[in-house]
């Protein structure tokens, strides 16, 4: 049994896996000549279409050879786009780097699926959203629905709900997202191109077997969660053999890297690395022996982080663990809020809204949020369930790209006394950098002690 079945089975879930020694070049296939055969554009060229069916084969005549020109230099109507699309991209000026990657690489014909690694903001979710709805323009069937997008929050469905609707505003593709509350009958009809839904409101989808386009959107977060796996997994074996994959993440990990090996062996791979400035952070790994400890220890982390006159945000795997942080904290008179998945949609909008406006001094979350929190004066994030193993230690860098700029903001990573050692070894990246440069190991107990 592979290990992402293990880890679905039952409602078990280890985050600790061992490292998984993949490669993902071992299952890439060799794609030497990208251009059609001349035979196929003399044919292509003898076709009587309409102008839009004669720019949406140029798209895949232009994306399927190798092109010397700078990415740079394409604009979105070189790429091909519908007419209509075209119409919605309102703020869109050329395309980014992942979308034209994106686009030339699923445009091949033998390519089908594709892994997105690319930081934030990097425009992946709008390159898969633009792939899968240019498809729709010219997919004249009647099966329903034609595609699926997956996200891990209902935050991040009514996000994407809304790059979909803007893009597809001119165009008569017919979009559905879930709501919280939404329930699907048996036998129920979805008339619908795509939906966009939750994994847990998806895997009832009537109808999976119609999808040709997938999107797992953030599959970084839902590899956190036990019930999000067994769904997903649930999801991939009711579509056909038929459906192209997009998956779209920060960065791998060994229970992502077991999801792919089993349900997209055969993948292109998109690595998108970010240029922007690195922001200067001191990092701090607190070693604590109890909760006790630990909690004490935040409390006195947030006092010294109320003369910066910053915001906090403190984020954990799983809901009970943050819940009593929180009684805890409002106990000790902190300005704080809560936000999971146990609170209704309306509830999340005002703690975000709150967070955002600077009404709230400290969020705490899960990691499956990190992507809708905006507020721009963040100057101290806390991993308050910090996982390690011996075989291989994984900080979440991504957790950075939420900070302010400034030279006096705070990284603060909690793992238990028995870590210390290890933590000390100073152990180096690939790179040959030292892990833990700038960083600082300071027992909880001490930090109570000393209030930072």
């Amino acid at each position: 049994m592979s290990k992402w079945d293990q880890h679905t089975r039952g409602g078990k879930f280890i985050k600790n896996l061992p490292s998984s020694e993949r490669n993902y070049e071992k299952h890439k296939k060799i794609q030497n000549e990208h251009s059609l055969s001349s035979e196929t554009s003399k044919k292509l060229n003898e076709l009587e279409l309409d102008d839009d069916k004669k720019n949406y084969l140029h798209f895949l005549k232009y994306a399927a050879k190798v092109d010397s020109r700078s990415l740079k230099e394409l604009s979105f109507t070189e790429l091909g786009l519908d007419a209509n699309l075209l119409r919605g991209l309102i703020g869109f000026s050329t395309p980014k780097r992942v979308q034209m990657d994106v686009f030339q690489i699923l445009s091949v014909e033998t390519n089908k699926h594709c892994v997105v690694c690319a930081p934030r903001k990097s425009g992946k979710t709008s390159a898969s959203l633009l792939w899968v709805l240019n498809k729709l323009s010219h997919d004249d069937r009647k099966e329903y629905p034609k595609a699926l997008m997956l996200c891990p929050t209902y935050e991040l469905v009514e996000k994407a709900k809304k790059f979909a609707e803007q893009f597809s505003q001119y165009s008569t593709i017919k979009i559905y997202f879930t709501a919280k509350k939404t329930k699907f009958k048996k036998d129920e009809k979805i008339v619908a191109d795509l939906v966009i839904a939750t994994p847990g409101k998806a895997v009832n989808l009537p109808d999976l077997k119609n999808i040709r386009s997938l999107i797992f959107d953030d599959a970084h977060c839902m590899s956190d969660a036990v019930s999000h796996l067994k769904e997903v997994s649930e999801i991939c074996k009711k579509i056909s053999p038929r459906c192209s994959i997009i998956m779209c993440m920060l960065d791998s990990n060994p229970i992502l890297d077991e999801f792919i090996d089993k349900y997209i062996p055969l993948h292109e791979k998109i690595n998108i690395i970010s240029n922007a400035k690195q922001i200067s952070c001191k990092k701090k790994f607190i070693t604590y022996n109890s909760k006790e400890e630990r909690d004490n220890s935040i409390v006195a982390l947030l006092e010294n982080n109320k003369s910066s006159q910053g915001l906090a945000v403190i984020f954990g795997y799983s809901r009970d663990p943050l819940n009593e942080l929180y009684s805890f904290l409002k106990f000790q008179n902190f300005s704080c809020e809560i936000l999971t998945g146990g609170l209704t949609t309306c509830q999340r909008k005002v703690v975000l809204e709150g967070f955002n406006e600077n009404k709230i001094n400290v969020l705490i979350t899960t990691y499956s949020f990190l992507n809708v929190i905006e507020a721009k004066n963040i100057t101290m994030v806390i991993n308050y369930e910090q996982k390690l193993n011996y075989e291989k230690l994984e900080i979440c860098e991504e957790t950075e790209s939420l900070l302010s700029t400034g030279h006096d903001n705070l990284i603060v990573n909690y793992v238990e006394k028995k870590w210390e050692e290890f933590l000390i070894k100073q152990l180096q990246c690939q790179s040959g950098e030292q892990l833990f440069t700038n960083a600082t190991i300071i027992s909880a107990n001490a930090l109570s002690l000393s209030n930072c």
